[in-house]
């Protein structure tokens, strides 16, 4: 379910669907790496919550610290937006070694190479 609300985090428009932030915020207080992502991706567009990219931030960076991938990626882009790229190609690469094909893609547009350190 978790990860399903993830996806709609990010795939749909802010007022297409509803979410049960208090079992978000327990899960990822309890641990669970992809509430964590999927509470900063709230905070992030501000859905259920006033927008915060400071509160997002701290969500994401707990569930990449816990190498959770989709976390990893959505960092990773963060930081190339912000012109981090030295940060960027980090968390893109360790995301792309666990497999997330949102990171490897963003490495090939990057001419990287997921285990080029």
């Amino acid at each position: 379910m978790i990860r399903l609300l993830l996806l709609l985090v990010f795939l749909l428009p802010t007022d297409a669907y509803a979410v049960d932030l208090d079992a978000i915020r327990a899960a990822a207080e309890a641990g669970n790496v992809s509430a964590m992502t999927t509470l900063g991706g709230l905070y992030h567009r501000g859905v259920g919550v006033q927008q915060d990219d400071v509160e997002a931030t701290k969500w994401f960076l707990m569930a990449m610290e816990r190498c959770h991938a989709g976390a990893q990626t959505i960092m990773g882009m963060v930081f190339l937006q912000g012109g981090e790229d030295g940060k960027a190609r980090y968390w893109l690469r360790r995301a792309a070694t666990q497999g997330d094909h949102t990171a490897q893609r963003q490495l090939d547009l990057l001419k990287l190479k997921p285990s080029e350190e």
